[in-house]
């Protein structure tokens, strides 16, 4: 986003936002899959989702996961 509003360089933007779009479906699929594997309640599962929707808090995701 900087390069596109501080340089005014848009080339890159649809290629960013294809990646970003593909990686961000993915993370919500797999979470489905990761659900029944690791057997989380409703509550914990509603968390995980909301956390996709926050920057860098998948890492917190993460974290939890290896702890288990």
């Amino acid at each position: 986003m900087p390069i596109k509003y501080q340089f005014g360089y848009i080339l890159p933007m649809p290629f960013a936002g294809c990646f970003h779009g593909f990686w961000f479906t993915a993370y919500l699929i797999l979470l489905f899959r990761v659900r029944k594997i690791y057997k989380w309640d409703d509550e914990d599962f509603i968390f995980y989702i909301m956390y996709a929707f926050i920057p860098f808090a998948t890492l917190a995701v993460h974290k939890a996961i290896k702890e288990k």
